[in-house]
């Protein structure tokens, strides 16, 4: 599979995607507008790293967002590089495992957003329904150590085609909780 996500025409809508969405500069400060410039210069390099399964994203640039009722919650935003990679094995990954949800899935799917969910609940209650379940596994892999991902990733239907890097998923968890550190030094934009 990792050859499907470094195809050219992945990559190119993965790019497209990326500087659609815009979004804030992560801790290396490049903007989404940079992002084909930068690709064009690095992509060889980039890829070769992934490749060798030797790419570790960078760092996560931690924000406190304003939740409601004067709470916050912790943002991580990826650098614009590791967001396009991120989109690019997004992009393969629905193509295997989309047909795989119940269509009464809306949690980020494509065409799938709050106000159809509310629609089918609403439905279900006009039917004679009484009870809908919402199930939310927000955080649900963030405190699970990576044996858990390596025991139950190969008993996925991509197990033949996607190599986890221990690096990257540890990387991940450790700037995550060290995001703090890193909002103090890359304040955000």
């Amino acid at each position: 599979m990792i050859e499907q996500v470094l195809e050219a025409t992945n990559l190119y809508k993965a790019t497209r995607q990326v500087e659609r969405n815009k979004g804030a500069s992560g801790v290396d400060g490049m903007k989404t507008t940079a992002l084909s410039a930068y690709i064009l210069e690095n992509r060889s390099l980039i890829l070769s790293a992934i490749r060798t399964n030797s790419y570790v994203p960078n760092s996560i640039l931690g924000v406190k967002i304003p939740k409601g009722q004067g709470k916050t919650r912790l943002l991580g935003i990826p650098t614009v590089v590791d967001r396009w990679l991120q989109q690019a094995v997004s992009q393969q990954l629905m193509v295997h495992f989309e047909y795989d949800f119940e269509p009464v899935s809306y949690g980020f799917r494509p065409q799938k957003n709050i106000q159809k969910a509310v629609l089918q609940a609403q439905g279900y209650i006009n039917s004679g329904y009484q009870d809908i379940v919402d199930i939310d596994l927000q955080g649900f892999f963030d405190n699970r150590p990576l044996y858990f991902t390596s025991t139950y990733l190969p008993q996925s239907k991509m197990s033949n085609h996607l190599a986890i890097n221990p690096k990257m998923v540890k990387s991940s968890h450790l700037n995550r909780w060290n995001t703090q550190k890193a909002q103090k030094r890359y304040p955000a934009r």
